[in-house]
């Protein structure tokens, strides 16, 4: 037997009779698909994430002129139908949908139309997956007629499977429809359905006591005079309800009496557990990070940046694909146009983008120049053009190359070739039958946003450190001890030092990498020089050292007072007590180990700069640093002592430090340290 025959004998011929099968959906304890989004928070945030991240991508049409040319295209049939699908339905709308019953149920369904009064001719209207009651196939690989019945008219179509666009997700046992996600977690969503309704059944018919009072076992007995009674209703009136005469008052209990408090623990029901793990279930079948959706402690500036990049990049790159692929097959020869030169295609690019700063920079770099006319600015902000301003302004010593980098547009090069006045320190002064001297100074002043930053970061680190560690306490010390021992402050199983020193060192770690490439581009532009000389990757590797060193310093110093306040629990004072360790972490630490951060970070890059711009072996350079005091703001006398000290570029200050705030001196001499470093470059 051929091939061919095998393949006929296998699909069958035409004249064999047509199978209807039916559209089976979803469903969880007999709830369908379209209820769970309804009803499960944990589902339908994930699904409307996503459908959301899709349907604001914008879709745009292209010509390919050739295989490194192609145009955009905004007037044929094909960018004219997908930017109005139909009349009441706008573009967003329709890939929302789309993506909605395609997470739900695996399977989306476009059916497309002509339309004589549309601009394209046609039009593009989704079928609710739902609707799709049941579909006909010769083959049996995929449906050949479908099948819609509408709910509310209870009418009944058919649409022959060449005028549809069936979007469908993988089925292991055929391509006749697509398996759904939901399916996958199934005894997730059930397990969240049945938590959902003992839980509305524990509030309806459980009791609702805060307090009782209780008496002694051997308490003599008050019901034969009424006692009893007598206490209840004197109860019921001076304490109970908002009109009790003595309501929030002091009760004064008979001997022997104890008023017990009775509270909902949803730690003990484990139901906030339950919950994270179904919503971390929900997002790994979905393919979605977590905190993309969902509030996380271990959130940071940088993870979220990255998260935000994975999200097109790595989530939502597989259904950009499959949905171009499918309306690229589906209407460009349909509406007679050439398939491989037109096509249409999600604008990623305009999700990835970066900031605008960031975006200028690059370009700027990449172009050698300005990129951008007067009117095309103006045009940015809404503003009318101008007579002349069409043609880019370049800078002549970009063009003549007076400059380094594209980046530096000063319209004059005349500062880069003057002389400095001398100064009149004995290092500097002018050698007799020398040409005179000049010095370029630059001084590191940490700005406010750094230390708030910093500060910020140290707060969030600790109100989210001081959850998990005093639930860890609490969970030690309820252990059973042997008799006549206890919980040991020292035996710190309740204290994670790698895992903090690691998380702190990861929010530090960008912060730093920031501060002190700002302060090292300001010191640049005062030595004179552009910023191209920086090399940020040259820093790597010490901007981490430094955010894991600091990490450890901080945490440390938690740790050693939360083992001191177990210790000493119960004694009087702010600090006494693991709670109130961290409120001081939170506060008053945090400020001070923000504002010693900022300085290290601004010193450091400032150095940093120094060095890159004006290397060792340079002839005729000499480089020198000076520590700065503040008198009003840093009271130590041993810095005090040092201002004005000046030393060679690389070598240490007299207490052994490279800088103000380097770790070397300990958190007594670094923790609110206001002090700041000068570079000072003198050229022969």
């Amino acid at each position: 037997m051929s091939i061919s025959d095998a393949l006929r004998s296998l699909l069958g011929s035409r004249s064999t009779r047509v199978v209807e099968v039916r559209s089976v959906a979803a469903s969880v304890s007999n709830v369908d698909a379209t209820n769970l989004y309804r009803t499960q928070p944990a589902l339908r945030a994930v699904v409307s994430f996503i459908a959301r991240s899709v349907a604001e991508t914008p879709i745009k049409c292209y010509e390919r002129a050739s295989d490194t040319d192609r145009r955009r295209d905004t007037t044929s049939d094909l960018a004219l139908l997908l930017s109005r699908p139909a009349p009441s339905v706008t573009p967003y709308e329709l890939m929302f949908a789309i993506m909605v019953d395609y997470k739900l149920y695996g399977n989306a369904l476009v059916v497309v139309l002509p339309n004589p009064k549309a601009p394209s001719g046609w039009t593009l209207r989704h079928m609710p997956w739902d609707w799709v009651s049941g579909y006909e196939t010769e083959s049996g690989l995929e449906p050949s007629v479908y099948k819609v019945t509408n709910p509310y008219t209870k009418g009944v179509a058919k649409f022959d499977a060449d005028d549809c666009i069936h979007f469908r997700d993988y089925d292991p046992t055929g391509s006749l429809r697509g398996a759904s996600p939901v399916d996958a977690l199934r005894e997730v969503l059930s397990e969240q359905v049945s938590a959902w309704n003992f839980r509305n059944s524990v509030w309806k018919n459980g009791g609702r006591v805060t307090q009782y009072i209780t008496r002694p076992l051997g308490a003599p007995d008050w019901t034969k005079n009424g006692g009893r009674d007598r206490f209840a209703k004197s109860w019921k009136e001076r304490y109970s309800g908002e009109h009790g005469t003595n309501t929030g008052g002091t009760p004064l209990l008979e001997d022997g009496m104890d008023i017990k408090s009775t509270t909902f623990n949803a730690r003990e029901a484990q139901w906030e557990e339950v919950t994270r793990l179904a919503r971390e279930d929900v997002s790994a079948v979905y393919q979605v990070p977590p905190a993309m959706v969902w509030h996380s402690d271990g959130q940071t500036y940088a993870s979220a940046k990255d998260n935000a990049r994975r999200l097109y990049t790595e989530t939502l790159a597989p259904d950009f694909r499959m949905i171009e692929q499918r309306l690229n097959n589906g209407l460009v020869e349909r509406l007679g146009l050439e398939a491989g030169v037109n096509y249409c295609e999600f604008d990623v690019s305009s999700k990835l983008s970066a900031s605008f700063e960031e975006q200028a920079s690059v370009l700027q770099s990449s172009t050698g120049g300005p990129w951008m006319t007067r009117n095309e600015a103006r045009a940015r902000l809404n503003l009318p053009a101008i007579d002349g301003a069409d043609e880019l302004i370049v800078p002549l010593n970009v063009v003549e190359g007076g400059l380094a980098s594209a980046n530096d547009t000063d319209p004059t090069i005349q500062r880069y070739n003057a002389t400095a006045p001398a100064t009149k320190d004995a290092d500097t002064e002018t050698p007799e039958g020398h040409a005179p001297r000049r010095m370029l100074k630059s001084r590191a002043e940490p700005a406010n946003s750094a230390v708030s930053e910093m500060t910020e970061i140290l707060r969030h680190f600790a109100e989210r450190q001081s959850r998990s560690v005093l639930a860890a306490i609490d969970a030690y010390q309820s252990k059973d001890f042997p008799e006549g021992e206890g919980p040991d402050p020292e035996d710190a199983e309740w204290w994670d030092e790698e895992r903090w020193n690691r998380e702190l060192a990861d929010d530090l770690e960008q912060a730093f990498r920031d501060w002190s490439t700002t302060s090292a581009l300001e010191t640049l532009d005062d030595l004179e020089m552009p910023a191209s000389t920086y090399d940020v990757s040259r820093t790597a590797n010490f901007v981490r050292s430094m955010a894991e060193s600091r990490a450890r310093a901080f945490n440390w110093v938690t740790f050693a007072a939360l083992v001191a306040a177990l210790a000493h629990e119960g004694g009087s004072g702010e600090g006494s007590t693991p709670a109130g360790v961290f409120g001081i972490a939170s506060t008053s630490r945090a400020e001070r180990s923000g504002t010693s951060f900022a300085t290290s970070a601004s010193a450091f890059g400032t150095t940093e700069a120094a060095r890159q711009a004006y290397p060792r072996d340079r002839d005729g350079v000499r480089r020198y640093k000076v520590w700065v005091h503040h008198p009003s703001k840093d009271p130590r006398t041993s810095h005090q002592m040092m201002d004005g000290e000046r030393v060679g570029l690389d070598d240490k200050f007299s207490n052994g430090a490279d800088w103000p705030g380097d770790d070397v001196l300990g958190p007594k001499d670094v923790c609110y340290c206001h002090c700041t470093v000068e570079v000072e470059i003198v050229l022969d």
